[in-house]
């Protein structure tokens, strides 16, 4: 039996995408790549320029796993991907410049209690809408 895999052609939009994820997850890797401000105060700060570019890797993935929806979904979807983004620059940022912090783990906490709270919130809208339920899911 064959299975026919829907793939959607390569867009410039897409293409945009993929770039600002893989730029994304460089930059929070190596922060200095961009711009090098000098060495970093003290290791809250240090994590604190990671921060930014898990925004843009997220957002890069809430493009491409953008389907189209209620602006409510959408709206979801657009907050559990870039905090994800910024929850991922946070962890790696602990593991490169240390979880001596203790407001990082609180911003762990919260960025965590958001996407939990964005995920519940298109589950709420997809239920209450069953006639988008096959053409918004982002994954």
């Amino acid at each position: 039996m064959t299975t026919w895999v829907y793939r959607r052609p390569v867009t410039a939009t897409r293409f945009l995408a993929v770039l600002m994820v893989v730029a994304g997850a460089v930059l929070i890797v190596a922060p200095t790549l961009a711009y090098d401000p000098g060495p970093a105060p003290d290791t809250f700060e240090a994590i604190e320029r990671r921060i930014w570019w898990g925004g843009l890797l997220g957002l890069g993935a809430a493009v491409l796993a953008y389907r189209p929806a209620t602006w409510p979904i959408a709206l979801g979807w657009l907050v559990f991907w870039v905090v994800s983004g910024f929850l991922v620059a946070r962890l790696v940022g602990l593991v490169l410049d240390g979880a001596d912090d203790l407001r990082q783990w609180g911003w762990v906490a919260a960025e965590t209690a958001l996407v939990a709270a964005a995920s519940w919130f298109v589950g709420y809208w997809r239920r209450r809408s069953p006639s988008n339920a096959s053409s918004d899911s982002a994954v």
